[in-house]
C-alpha cells in the first residue's frame, strides 16, 4: 500500500499514518466498516432510532412527530459520531423534518438485501494524513462484489467517509 509518512502529523495520537502497522490499519477498517454497517441499517433503513410519539400522533407528509427528540443534531449525533458530516451530511435528506421546534421522521422502511452473505475489509489501499482507503468484498449468493470505504479524519478521530451499505 501507499502509506504516505512524510507529511503526516498525529493528532494527539489519534490521526496520522505513522504508529499503525498495516495489520493495525486493516483492523480498525473492519471494526469501523461493520459499526457503520450496524448504525446506517439502524438509522437510514428501519428508522428504529426514531421512535413515534404514539400517544400525540402528528402527521406531516408521511412524517410522524417524534417526543424523544426535538432537533436533527440530537437526533442525528451518534450517527455523526461515526460517519463524517462532510461525507454523510445528506444522509437523513427526506428522513429528517424540523418544523415548529419538533422533530418528524419520515416512515423508514427500506429493509435490506436478503440476499446479502458476509462482507470483509480486505485490503488497505493508501494511508495518508487525509485519508485511509479500503477495498471491501462483499458475499451475496449469486456472487460478489467489490467496493471502497474510507477513513477521513474529523473531530479529532478517523470517521467513516466513502461506505456502501452492503445491505
Amino acid at each position: 500500500p501507499n502509506i504516505d509518512t512524510e507529511n503526516t502529523e498525529p493528532a494527539e495520537g489519534v490521526f496520522g499514518a505513522e504508529g499503525r502497522t498495516q495489520d493495525q490499519w486493516l483492523s480498525l477498517g473492519q471494526e469501523l466498516y461493520m459499526e457503520g454497517c450496524e448504525l446506517a441499517f439502524r438509522y437510514l433503513c428501519t428508522g428504529s432510532e426514531f421512535p413515534i410519539d404514539r400517544e400525540n400522533l402528528d402527521i406531516i407528509d408521511r412524517t410522524y412527530f417524534l417526543t424523544t427528540y426535538t432537533s436533527f443534531e440530537e437526533a442525528t449525533m451518534p450517527y455523526y459520531e461515526l460517519f463524517s458530516k462532510s461525507n454523510h451530511g445528506e444522509d437523513f435528506n427526506g428522513l429528517l423534518l424540523e418544523q415548529d421546534g419538533r422533530l418528524y421522521a419520515a416512515r423508514a422502511a427500506r429493509g435490506m438485501d436478503v440476499t446479502y452473505l458476509s462482507s470483509e475489509v480486505t485490503e488497505l489501499v493508501s494511508v495518508t494524513n487525509t485519508e485511509v482507503r479500503y477495498k471491501v468484498l462483499v458475499e451475496y449468493e449469486e456472487g460478489t462484489q467489490e467496493h471502497e470505504f474510507t477513513l477521513v479524519p474529523e473531530d479529532g478521530f478517523w470517521k467513516i467517509g466513502e461506505f456502501t451499505l452492503p445491505y
